[in-house]
């Protein structure tokens, strides 16, 4: 990816933005005579996936996940944050 992208950047130089590497050259019109660029997503899409890869294997990476007091447990804990914040409340 990186080659693609400093090879695109190198042959768009000229453009404005096409040094960044992230531009692709379409051409349009009747003849197909008329250059059209627009940035690459799916290139940006790969890129973030590949280092998403990486910081996984290497440890840095976790998936956040939603952790839910179910049971005993919840209604405890509630009732325990209600009481300090009567004590609190009381004691102001």
């Amino acid at each position: 990816m990186r080659r693609v992208i400093e090879e695109r950047g190198a042959e768009m130089a000229d453009v404005p933005g096409g040094s960044s590497g992230l531009l692709v050259k379409t051409y349009k019109g009747k003849d197909a005579d008329t250059a059209v660029y627009r940035f690459d997503a799916t290139l940006v899409e790969q890129m973030n996936a590949t280092c998403r890869q990486v910081a996984i294997e290497i440890g840095q990476w976790t998936e956040k996940r939603q952790v839910t007091l179910g049971g005993d447990l919840g209604a405890r804990l509630i009732a325990a944050r209600k009481r300090k914040m009567e004590r609190e409340a009381a004691g102001k």
